[in-house]
């Protein structure tokens, strides 16, 4: 999965580019990654061999060095700027996308078809036409950023980068378009079709989980980690005991071996979730379970685990 360099980062917001025109075109050639984009709607390729004048690695889709020759870019936005933004929803992976698209319908049914990020259940939970949707998604993703959560999933045998993923609510993502319609009254936000059941979709909202963008650092100093992985190691020697302590400190993979040795039998991750539990009280269910299941589920394949199948250590070793 290619990254974003902090160079490319600043080539999108010179531009006011939103991170959903993006691409990632790593191990095919020209022909085939533009094929690809021109189906999904991106404009931009990432991961695509140097150009020969200053080793640039962020193409359009015919190939051309968009940050050797941006002049296109102008144009490209101009087709965006009466558009739908949207927000759409996957139960299957627990995430949100925000994008914007001139046909909903059809997005929807690239999103499934593609099964982006994995998941082939999304649903157009709101959209809603902009005079410049372009903007709009910028501003909204901007918003949330402390819920992005970019993921790679396999698609005909590669790797593919899915960079334009929230881990928050509906109710999260419709808050901040709200609060744009009231500082934005212009940009219209006609034709708004909201889905029944979008109230539904209200995954985990902690910005704690979120992922910096595309590989960069974390912000704050070394200083400030340090003083932060002190802090929760001094919080764990509270609430535990010498062997919850040694327990804390254990991967993801090695409580779950641990757990399952110590039974000598397989077991349901929710089984799994509740030894943790008791030997880690520091750590909430919720966050035992969303590491359980999500290792567990790359460990096997996705489209493989199921939550109420026993796992033993066969699957761990």
């Amino acid at each position: 999965m290619a990254t974003l360099t902090p160079e490319q980062e600043q080539f999108l917001k010179k531009y006011n580019l939103p991170i959903s025109t993006v691409f990632d075109a790593s191990g095919l050639q020209k022909k085939e990654y533009s094929a690809i984009m021109d189906e999904l709607d991106k404009y931009i390729a990432i991961g695509v061999t140097p150009c020969t004048k200053a080793n640039h690695t962020m193409r359009n889709k015919t190939g051309h060095c968009l940050q050797c020759n941006p002049a296109g870019i102008v144009h490209r936005m101009r087709y965006y700027q009466n558009a739908y933004i949207y927000i759409a929803g996957s139960h299957l992976i627990e995430k949100m996308k925000v994008g914007y698209t001139n046909d909903p319908d059809q997005r929807k049914y690239l999103l499934n078809s593609h099964k982006y990020g994995g998941a082939d259940d999304w649903k157009m939970l709101y959209s809603a036409k902009c005079s410049n949707a372009g903007r709009i998604e910028n501003e909204i993703q901007r918003s949330i950023k402390c819920y992005y959560h970019p993921s790679d999933y396999t698609k005909e045998g590669r790797v593919v980068g899915a960079y334009e993923l929230f881990k928050c609510s509906y109710i999260t993502i419709k808050g901040a378009i709200d609060e744009l319609k009231r500082k934005l009254p212009q940009e219209g936000f006609f034709e708004e079709k909201e889905h029944p059941t979008a109230a539904k979709y209200n995954f985990f909202t902690s910005p704690d989980i979120s992922k910096k963008r595309l590989g960069n650092k974390q912000e704050g100093s070394q200083d400030d980690t340090v003083r932060s992985k002190k802090q929760r190691a001094e919080r764990r020697s509270e609430f535990t005991s010498p062997v919850e302590l040694q327990f804390t400190e254990l991967s993801w993979t090695d409580k779950i071996k641990f757990i399952l040795r110590e039974t000598g039998r397989p077991m349901v991750v929710g089984d799994i979730v509740n030894m943790a539990l008791s030997k880690d009280p520091t750590r909430s269910k919720a966050v035992l379970r969303r590491g359980i299941s999500s290792l567990l589920s790359r460990r096997i394949g996705r489209h493989f685990y199921k939550e109420d199948k026993s796992y033993g250590l066969a699957e761990w070793t």
